[in-house]
């Protein structure tokens, strides 16, 4: 085969980790020619002119699809410059509706090829997508994170210092601030009603990468609750601290205080016995690993979903891997028990539709196969 060249462009952190550390490697070991822009959330590093002149150099494009819209302005540029030059390009659909966000409406009839979740995602994409007729099923990048973790169960819990009687909760957090703050705050809640007196919990939140604010916006859930709560965010954890300051009130003296020794929320969950998330796509991260998930929906986030995933429903929750509380903060408490003690209706569930990879690498490949059949039709 010819030398191919690929140009892959996405802002927010699930396309830039998919592109970087899963894409581009297998591209290259294929024999591909690979120009990689991602901003991990945060900002794309290189600027439009160096992205036009990759797709200018590239045989094809592939692309990100962030969320909001103005995230996703270099994708957007880089697809409307594809156009123009007559270059062949296509979405990473990462997550459930991602390929009906409405910013990318007017590129989807050019778009050349659509790479999505399940065969679900691809029979809704067809109606958005009538003129691709290559929608390929290649799955997500963190399916094959969670299918060969890091750690061992035993082994995170050692880490962790989570005793064998606790159960260890973890929440990871929203783009959106405001969701994440209710989220943290209805679990800490939830977990300080008199029905979990006598039971062990132990809560570990982890900030989405993408809400750009300092953990100190979440201080209070974690300063203020006998519950043991604590931060995990860039390889450091925050926890409830104690500073000796005879000037300082004995509120004030009580403060977050910074540690050594995080773990990001792919590193926790095959040591968790719960994940409470709030549309969250380590949904599918937790099917996998078979660790029961609690979504706490709101009509705000439900009304965010519409836009970002097509519909208003949590589409975890309708497939059955995640039980809904929407906005109850006492359902929550005993959805929390179910999850953990006599209901397995969610890990059946689970067990049914997400089976997770067999080998490393097999999401990588099949992205590579699908840009390779591209070629050969």
């Amino acid at each position: 085969m010819a030398e191919r060249r690929v140009v892959l462009v996405g802002y927010d952190g699930a396309p830039s980790k998919a592109f970087k550390e899963y894409l581009e490697p297998a591209f290259e070991a294929a024999g591909w020619k690979v120009e990689t822009f991602v901003g991990y959330g945060k900002s794309i590093k290189g600027s439009r002119e160096e992205i036009f002149t990759a797709v200018d150099r590239a045989d094809i494009a592939l692309l990100g699809m962030s969320v909001p819209a103005k995230n996703a302005s270099e994708e957007i540029a880089a697809a409307q410059y594809a156009v123009k030059k007559g270059k062949p390009y296509g979405f990473y659909a990462d997550t459930f509706g991602a390929a009906q966000r409405p910013w990318f409406s007017h590129l989807r009839k050019d778009a050349r090829f659509l790479l999505v979740l399940d065969q679900e995602e691809a029979d809704e994409a067809k109606r958005f997508y009538p003129h691709t007729t290559n929608i390929v099923v290649v799955g997500n990048h963190e399916f094959e994170n969670a299918s060969f973790p890091k750690f061992l169960r035993s082994e995170i819990r050692f880490k962790l210092g989570v005793r064998y009687d606790e159960t260890l909760v973890v929440v990871p957090g929203h783009k959106s601030v405001p969701i994440s703050c209710f989220l943290l705050m209805g679990v800490v809640h939830a977990l300080n009603q008199s029905m979990f007196h006598y039971r062990k919990y132990r809560v570990i939140f982890t900030p989405h990468p993408g809400d750009n604010v300092s953990p100190q916006t979440y201080a209070e859930p974690i300063l203020f609750t006998q519950v043991p709560v604590e931060i995990m965010e860039g390889g450091k954890r925050y926890v409830r601290g104690y500073v000796d300051d005879e000037n300082l009130s004995e509120d004030e003296r009580i403060q977050l205080k910074e540690e050594d020794g995080g773990y990001s929320i792919f590193d926790l969950l095959p040591g968790a016995e719960l994940m409470v998330e709030s549309a969250s796509t380590f949904c599918m991260s937790a099917a996998i690993l078979r660790v029961p998930v609690i979504s706490v929906l709101t009509e705000v986030s439900k009304q965010r979903n519409v836009p970002v995933f097509g519909q208003r429903e949590w589409k975890p929750v309708v497939k059955g891997i995640a039980l809904e509380t929407y906005g109850d903060i006492n359902m929550l408490g005993l959805l929390m028990i179910k999850a953990t003690t006599y209901d397995d209706t969610v890990r059946e569930r689970q067990i049914q539709l997400y089976p997770g990879f067999r080998e490393r690498g097999e999401f990588a490949r099949g992205v590579v196969r699908a840009l390779e059949r591209f070629f050969s039709r």
